[in-house]
């Protein structure tokens, strides 16, 4: 009986450790099938993250690019408002003196020079409502014997000279209205010779525009046969004191 009992013990205990074996499978098997779940779950929240995260980027990215269109369609915008403004007023332009001093013999008075003044824009844009006057003293006594006319398109004719008691012209002015780039406008055209002179050939020049004046005191001197700047010019611009330039002496 006591072996039997024993028996039944042992069966019984190994019936037992089998369960429980079993058991921790199950449970083995349930937590990992839950964890498993888990694991899709997260899988699937991370997808889903992703996917908006790229829908984000996308709209991020279309949003800078419309951003940086957008800048550039201001920055051409306001291009083009400078630029149009420039052309209504002118922008940096300003206007070049051209001055040419030709040697020529006339009848009346002999061996003396002709001096030619132009006025043009150099600039890009053009200058608008100009005005000019040119005070000049040292061609006011040839007036007497030689006068001449300059047109807009080059041509040089001879004007009556002054008769008695007349009064030399020393002031003339030129209402051009715009003055376009490259195109020279004539506003002086005298006949300097030092014997009637009795001084050095020398103009001032006033210009003024829509967006500004200026003043050249050109004091000149004939050197070998040719005009020179004696050095003592200079100009004011918008009411400025300044060396001379914008000032082109030719033959």
């Amino acid at each position: 009986m006591y072996i039997i009992d024993m028996f039944d013990k042992i069966n019984l205990s190994l019936l037992f450790s089998t369960l429980t074996g079993i058991l921790a499978i199950l449970t083995g098997i349930v937590a990992w099938n839950d964890k498993n779940k888990d694991d899709q779950k997260t899988i699937e929240f991370q997808q889903k993250t992703i996917e908006l995260q790229r829908k984000i980027n996308e709209a991020t990215d279309k949003s800078l690019r419309k951003t940086e269109e957008l800048s550039i369609q201001y920055q051409k915008n306001a291009e083009l408002q400078k630029e149009l403004n420039n052309y209504v007023t002118g922008g940096d332009s300003k206007p070049t003196i051209i001055i040419r001093c030709i040697k020529r013999t006339f009848e009346s008075i002999g061996e003396s020079y002709q001096i030619n003044v132009d006025i043009e824009n150099r600039g890009k844009y053009p200058l608008q409502s100009v005005f000019c006057t040119v005070n000049d003293v040292s061609c006011a006594e040839t007036q007497k014997y030689v006068r001449q006319i300059r047109t807009l398109g080059g041509w040089i004719g001879n004007r009556e000279a002054l008769k008695e008691g007349e009064i030399p012209d020393v002031e003339f002015s030129s209402n051009i209205g715009s003055l376009a780039p490259k195109s020279p406008y004539p506003i002086f055209t005298g006949v300097y010779n030092a014997h009637y002179s009795k001084m050095d050939p020398g103009f001032n020049i006033k210009v003024r525009w829509n967006n500004g004046d200026v003043v050249y005191y050109f004091h000149g001197k004939i050197v070998d046969e040719k005009l020179k700047d004696e050095g003592t010019s200079e100009m004011v611009f918008n009411g400025n004191v300044m060396p001379l330039e914008n000032i082109v002496i030719g033959q």
